[in-house]
C-alpha cells in the first residue's frame, strides 16, 4: 500500500516537471539574447558607449571607473543635459 502511494506521488511530481518544462519551452527567449551563445546582443548606441569606455580605460590606465569618469565619457560622445 505504501508503495502505491509513493508511485502516485512520484507520478504527480513527474507531471509537474513535465508541465514546467513544457511551459519553459513555450516561452520566447528574452529579447536581445543570441540563442546560440546566450550572450546579449547590443544596439549600435550601446556598442559605441562600450567602445568609448574601453578606449577611456586604455588611455588613462584605469581598471575601474567612477561616476566622474563615466560623465566624461558620456560628454565626449556628445550627450548634454536637456
Amino acid at each position: 500500500m505504501a508503495l502505491r502511494q509513493y508511485s502516485n506521488a512520484s507520478r504527480k511530481s513527474g507531471s509537474r516537471k513535465a508541465a514546467a518544462t513544457k511551459l519553459r519551452r513555450s516561452l520566447d527567449p528574452p529579447p536581445f539574447v543570441d540563442p546560440l551563445t546566450a550572450e546579449r546582443l547590443y544596439s549600435d548606441e550601446e556598442r559605441e558607449f562600450l567602445s568609448a569606455v574601453d578606449a577611456y580605460r586604455q588611455r588613462y590606465g584605469h581598471r575601474f571607473l567612477n561616476a566622474c569618469d563615466y560623465l566624461e565619457i558620456v560628454k565626449s560622445l556628445g550627450y548634454r543635459k536637456p
